[in-house]
């Protein structure tokens, strides 16, 4: 006998009993009480099972949410409903899964239900539930039915680590320090892409930066380089022989020489140093110009010596030169003129330009050779011989080394000799070769002098390459911030010169750039990224400083820029002093400026960095 029947049978025979009036009136009486007492019951039978389905529902949704990208509608459906009935309390006769088979033809409907509609999951399932208790008075069994919707997606993250490799990161060991915080950067935001289904949901570039940024020699071609010498800045620092314009292709002059582009680039010119704009050959100034560091003009002096003015050290450098072509006048280029003339010589001379003219002159003729075939002396001396105080200022202002009101340093570059294109040939190179004082490889002299840093690595999901190119990393150089946060901005921008980045305003993506550095703004007075300083190339900068004041401006706005593609900007910077409101501007508020007293701290500034990107990449 049922439930149901035995509550009718007890009823009946109450309803029959005439021996105790008492007895009907209290049953009567209890009947609204039991009834409530069985809803209570059955009411929270009801709701747990809402709940369980619910959150099965949810388990089950998430679960077809995380499945490959490449599973069918098929596969996606039995993923849902094995997930849904692993997580339900499901009882033969009492509780069960409302289940159809799909439509045979198109695979669509079927219950449970799974539709999947531009990466939104929408399930919904329907429980069948035989009461206990409330059978005494309902008819049937209950329905309980959900639904859950997600987003079949992981927000991805595409990070930028533009890091300083200058010189000074070796002080404290600060390199080593930083390649292992970064490291472990990557490995904890590693983890929160292990258990995504999709393989591209954290993507990391390397930008290593100090005077100027390494794009890569494998580059050499792209459609982005400057190959054909179109840039206007690509010219500037070249002339021939009597100061005239030359189209001088810097690639030419590398094949020349037989030396091979490191892979350096300079910084475009204003206003594109700090604009994402796509590289274009029908805007030639959009192109990236290869990095080439003129051979500096033999003798100039470099260093002012000690409580000395301007004058008195140009006046020793003139007197010295006097001395040097007494005794070379006959072409003895031995002795002590040989020793003055090493003494002088620059960080970057690494090829003879006004020696070819000293060596070739005889008292015999009254013409120079080398560059400078038909250059006459002004005058000769009553023994025969050139005046050569009057040859030497009128030769030094025929090269166009005439102003020592500033630092001979300003003057690096800005003359014929430096500028002169005729010199970078491959027996000039082969003869300085020859005598051991040039490596055609070399990084620190050279056409790829101050080209030190390692290239770009652009975004990849390969986490392996990217602690490879953290470990390989060098240092040396100068500092110019402005040029590695643009190339971390160029690694996540959809244009080129990688293209790699995710559309601006791509939902479910967030780019992030961490800059960090150990310096302030300084390339010194020789040439760099943004070329000589007498080139004005961040507007009125004749010498070293009004660079450095120039590239703090152009971070300023460059930052502005960055932050308004909504990219989130951290900034670290380590083991400095003074003033720091230039970096905690820069980042995208005051918690993702961090200043790091001690480079012991990088690690777990990292870390916590790492962190904080994890809470903005909320998984699915």
């Amino acid at each position: 006998m049922g439930i149901r029947g035995l509550g009718r049978r007890f009823l009946g025979r109450a309803l029959r009993n005439q021996r105790g009036g008492i007895v009907v009136t209290a049953a009567f009486a209890l009947m609204p009480i039991t009834m409530l007492a069985f809803a209570a019951v059955e009411f929270h039978n009801f709701t747990r099972h809402r709940t369980v389905l619910q959150d099965a529902l949810d388990t089950a949704a998430m679960a077809v949410a995380r499945a490959p990208l490449t599973a069918t509608e098929a596969e996606l459906r039995d993923i849902y409903v094995a997930v849904l009935k692993s997580h339900l309390e499901l009882k033969p006769g009492l509780v069960t899964l409302v289940e159809a088979a799909p439509d045979p033809v198109t695979g669509k409907g079927g219950k449970p239900e799974l539709t999947y509609v531009n990466g939104r999951v929408t399930a919904n399932a329907t429980l069948e539930i035989s009461p206990i208790i409330a059978n005494f008075f309902i008819e049937g069994d209950v329905l309980v039915s959900g639904g859950s919707q997600v987003l079949r997606e992981v927000r991805g993250v595409e990070v930028a680590l533009v890091l300083d490799t200058t010189g000074s990161m070796e002080e404290n060991n600060r390199i080593g320090i930083a390649k292992e915080a970064a490291t472990n950067f990557v490995n904890l935001i590693g983890e929160a892409a292990s258990n995504s289904n999709n393989p591209q949901s954290v993507r990391i570039s390397i930008v290593p930066f100090a005077n100027a940024v390494n794009a890569g020699a494998s580059y050499q071609t792209a459609s982005w380089i400057d190959g054909a010498g179109a840039s206007p800045i690509h010219n500037e620092i070249f002339s021939d022989a009597r100061g005239g314009a030359v189209s001088a292709n810097r690639f030419d002059l590398l094949g020349q020489m037989q030396i091979p582009w490191a892979g350096c680039v300079e910084s475009r010119p204003m206003p594109y140093d700090i604009q994402d704009t796509a590289p274009s050959s029908g805007t030639p100034a959009t192109l990236f110009v290869p990095y080439f560091a003129p051979d500096l003009i033999d003798w100039v002096p470099y260093v002012k010596r000690p409580g000395s003015p301007n004058a008195a050290y140009v006046n020793r450098w003139t007197s010295d030169l006097h001395a040097r072509f007494h005794n070379m006048r006959n072409g003895d280029f031995t002795g002590d003129a040989s020793a003055m003339l090493q003494a002088y010589r620059l960080n970057n001379d690494y090829l003879p330009d006004v020696e070819p003219a000293i060596q070739t002159y005889s008292p015999k003729r009254d013409t120079l050779g080398g560059y400078w075939p038909g250059f006459r002396p002004p005058n000769k001396h009553p023994n025969g011989y050139i005046d050569y105080e009057n040859f030497t200022t009128q030769f030094l202002s025929y090269l166009g080394v005439t102003d020592f009101s500033v630092s001979a340093l300003t003057l690096l570059g800005n003359n014929a000799a430096t500028k002169i294109t005729a010199k970078y040939t491959k027996a000039n190179i082969d003869a300085e070769v020859a005598a051991g004082r040039f490596d055609r490889t070399s990084l620190i002299e050279g056409p790829n002098a101050g080209c030190r840093m390692k290239p770009v690595t652009p975004l990849t999901s390969d986490l392996t390459k990217v602690k490879t190119a953290i470990r390989d990393m060098t240092t040396g150089g100068g500092t110019n911030i402005p040029m590695g946060l643009m190339w971390g901005w160029h690694t996540l921008s959809p244009n080129a010169p990688f293209a790699d980045g995710a559309a601006y305003g791509t939902r479910g993506t967030t780019k992030i750039i961490i800059l960090m550095t150990d310096g302030a703004n300084d390339t010194g007075s020789i040439y760099s990224a943004v070329g000589f300083p007498w080139q004005k190339r961040l507007g009125d900068t004749a010498d070293g400083a009004a660079v450095s004041s120039a590239l703090n401006g152009r971070l300023a706005a460059l930052c502005d820029n960055v932050k308004a593609q909504k990219i989130v900007l951290y900034t670290i910077r380590v083991e400095m002093t003074g003033d720091n409101t230039l970096l905690q501007t820069c980042a995208t508020d005051a918690t993702k400026a961090y200043d790091v007293t001690q480079a012991s701290d990088l690690d777990s500034t990292f870390k916590e960095i790492a962190r904080s990107i994890q809470r903005l990449r909320i998984e699915v």
